[in-house]
């Protein structure tokens, strides 16, 4: 991560991030992390990255469909299910799927 310090110059700063080999799946994840992944993955497809090509909307729809009732009113929540409805909607007209 690149910062500036005081002193106006860039310093780049590191830590190390603990390797899991055993994390939890996706849909056995608390709805915080599914929420953020979702989220990244939303992303990664609209920007067009090479993650992007791989991201299943109606997985990423379900998914958020899974996330606990607390996050049901939250209107980001809400406009990311829109959008990636939206997006599955697209992505089913100009495949020719409706």
């Amino acid at each position: 991560m690149l910062g500036r310090c005081q002193c106006g110059l860039m310093v780049e700063k590191r830590w190390p991030i603990a390797y899991e080999p055993s994390t939890a799946r996706l849909d056995q994840a608390n709805s915080s992390m599914k929420l953020a992944t979702s989220a990244v993955l939303f992303a990664a497809h609209l920007k067009g990255e090479p993650l992007g090509e791989n991201v299943d909307l109606p997985f990423i729809a379900e998914t958020l469909g899974s996330l606990d009732s607390s996050y049901s009113n939250v209107e980001r929540v809400q406009q990311l299910r829109q959008m990636v409805e939206s997006a599955r909607q697209i992505a089913g007209a100009s495949s020719g799927k409706r």
